[in-house]
């Protein structure tokens, strides 16, 4: 089976239904998984205790208090009971047809899983015990889902001896996912692209929680740190950079196409 870890914002108003929503999604799943959070944003302590998640406080911060990501992709191979591990947004729903797809790549010793994200509005509670939540969460997706961008990466899934030697890039601003893409790729680890072998769900939500924000979402200047730390748009690798991708016949090799070759150039000639 495999662990699932995130980094929870304050459990408040209906940022706490969103992300209790992701979490007894991730709960419901399969009965070994185990789901670890990290932080002490408000609420967090009694929502792992509701849902018999494990707890990590004491995560490393930058100085606008958002943790960073380098100490908890460290902690988490340490202390996880699985060997494949998997880290989502808090505000992500998953379904069961993704415990297959994972145990399928178990086997192998290097990779990592990433797919395009199914935006949706969902502003009520879902209650994981009702045996068909699942099948309401399809309908919904059916009547207003929208496929998200490649560039809006919500969901990592790697082997826990994978090496990852993360800058301290702080949680849910820009730009670091884009590097793990991007490192991945450089060191000829296969990056794969499951779009549509199982749902990655968002719940739509706001960006107040973003200190000095600029503009409508994530930017400000832990976004520009973040970017920086991503060492420029050289690195700036989307979903559509995966060099393999998983269909119902198994894993195949992408092929080149004009749109890939195209990044390339522009990507070396920033």
């Amino acid at each position: 089976m495999f662990t699932i870890f995130a980094v929870p914002k304050s459990f408040q108003n209906n940022t706490q239904i969103i992300q209790e929503n992701a979490i007894s999604s991730w709960k419901s799943l399969h009965p070994e998984i185990e789901v670890v959070l990290y932080g002490d944003e408000e609420g967090i302590r009694e929502v792992t205790k509701k849902y018999d998640c494990l707890h990590r406080e004491g995560v490393e911060k930058s100085e606008y208090g958002t943790p960073q990501l380098n100490s908890i992709f460290q902690d988490i191979k340490k202390i996880a009971r699985h060997d494949v591990l998997c880290y989502c947004n808090a505000d992500i729903i998953l379904l069961n047809d993704i415990v297959p797809v994972i145990q399928s790549f178990t086997p192998m010793k290097e990779f990592l899983l990433v797919g395009r994200r199914i935006n949706i509005d969902l502003n009520e509670r879902i209650e994981t015990n009702d045996a068909t939540w699942e099948k309401r969460i399809r309908t919904i997706i059916q009547i207003n889902g929208k496929v998200g961008r490649a560039d809006q990466i919500d969901c990592f899934i790697f082997p826990r001896n994978l090496m990852i030697n993360m800058p301290p890039f702080a949680v849910g601003r820009g730009g670091w996912d884009n590097w793990l893409i991007a490192n991945m790729r450089k060191r000829k680890v296969p990056v794969i692209d499951v779009t549509g072998s199982f749902p990655i769900i968002h719940q739509n939500h706001g960006y107040h929680h973003v200190p000095n924000q600029k503009g409508n979402a994530w930017e400000g200047p832990e976004t520009d740190r973040n970017r920086e730390l991503m060492e420029g748009l050289k690195n700036l690798y989307t979903i559509d950079d995966a060099d393999w991708i998983y269909t119902k016949e198994g894993l195949k090799k992408k092929g080149i196409t004009f749109g890939r070759i195209y990044r390339d150039i522009w990507r070396n000639i920033k």
